[in-house]
């Protein structure tokens, strides 16, 4: 897209596409009054629309850059941003890969696969380009944009480590989280209150980055989560769903630690000479850089176990730890915001079949008569 001041004062906007009729590049154009971020965030948005009602001559002429600027415009308009965003950037790598101007009617599964394959990627990024291939066609299937589904039909998903393994991998035990901790802690006690209060409270990071002053009651001893920071959108949004909007109870470890956050924070209003209600603020004020504490998190973990975690690890670390001092997974759900999570299901189930396994071994032993 790009931008001209017209002779009347305003501001005329541009973007190219391809007409689907004569192959030949056209434009389309909005004229508003100014240019600014918003005004071009909005210019932007109405000529998404523009290019998007334009629809393909036949679906036989049809592109796949086309198709996913399509497919993204309406994502847009009927999802979160963030979602969009995420969307938007699993199916511009697929873009890349096969190529903007390959025709969508001669796709097959081999063009895909093979796409895939010359990266030399692992087996699950591969699925998380195949799982959005398809939820493109499909999409484009009943948009009437593409008369078939067979390029997605024989469209196989990788083998990937089993269910079990994959928990085994997502979660810390008590005496490797103290090891991170504290290793973290030796080289920032901003980090490391961070992931401190993200082991011990299962928030996510963008629920984490969200938080104020204000969300913290002492008195009840409760977290109010209604809200989260979208690291792709770098925005603040609503919660995940309307589970996601709950009341975190301070359990006495938890609440000693978000005195120390919340002495923390107003050190830093001091030491920086910020004003901030965030509880997690950067050091202008602003809010918490995910990307720069997401690679910290990365390499202290890699340090420590050889392999990085993903700060996502510290919420099933919280589920691993509640299951293992007894607490039923109704109450854990609860606590993570959500009614139902397989990931969860299975991190329980790993972790009370260790504590039978370990009670079995231990009865094994004992002889009454």
């Amino acid at each position: 897209m790009y931008a001209r001041e017209t002779a009347q004062g305003k501001w005329r906007f541009a973007e190219r596409y391809r007409d689907p009729l004569t192959g030949k590049t056209r434009e389309v154009s909005v004229t508003l009054a100014k240019n600014t971020n918003a005004s071009r965030k909005e210019a932007s948005m109405i000529l998404r629309e523009k290019i998007a009602q334009i629809g393909p001559a036949s679906t036989d002429q049809l592109r796949l850059g086309e198709l996913i600027s399509k497919f993204v415009t309406y994502q847009y308009t009927q999802y979160k941003e963030s979602t969009a965003i995420q969307d938007e950037m699993h199916l511009r790598s697929v873009q890349r890969l096969i190529g903007s101007d390959a025709l969508v009617s001669r796709i097959a599964t081999e063009t895909i696969t093979k796409a895939l394959e010359k990266e030399g990627k692992n087996n699950t990024w591969k699925n998380q380009k195949i799982r959005h291939i398809k939820l493109l066609w499909r999409w484009a299937y009943r948009k009437g944009y593409i008369d078939s589904l067979a390029a997605i039909d024989r469209l196989e998903r990788y083998p990937e480590p089993s269910a079990r393994q994959k928990v085994i991998e997502k979660y810390m035990e008590s005496d490797e989280l103290r090891e991170v901790l504290a290793d973290i802690y030796n080289d920032s006690t901003d980090y490391g209150l961070l992931t401190h209060t993200l082991a011990l409270s299962g928030l996510r990071i963008g629920e984490a980055i969200a938080l104020t002053v204000n969300d913290i009651d002492f008195d009840n001893k409760e977290i109010i989560v209604n809200k989260t920071y979208a690291v792709n959108a770098r925005k603040i949004q609503s919660t995940k769903t309307e589970m996601s909007d709950r009341v975190i109870y301070m359990r006495p470890e938890l609440l000693e630690l978000m005195r120390k956050v919340v002495y923390r924070q107003k050190q830093m209003q001091v030491a920086y000479g910020i004003r901030t209600n965030l509880l997690f603020p950067w050091s202008d004020g602003g809010y918490m850089h995910y990307e720069a504490y997401s690679k910290f998190f990365r390499n202290h973990t890699k340090k420590v176990f050889g392999h990085p975690f993903q700060v996502h690890s510290l919420r099933h670390t919280f589920t691993s730890l509640m299951a293992e001092a007894g607490v039923p997974i109704e109450i854990i759900s609860r606590q993570l915001g959500h009614a139902d999570s397989k990931v969860t299901k299975d991190i329980y189930m790993h972790v009370t079949d260790k504590i039978k396994k370990a009670d079995n071994e231990r009865l094994a032993s004992v002889k009454i008569l």
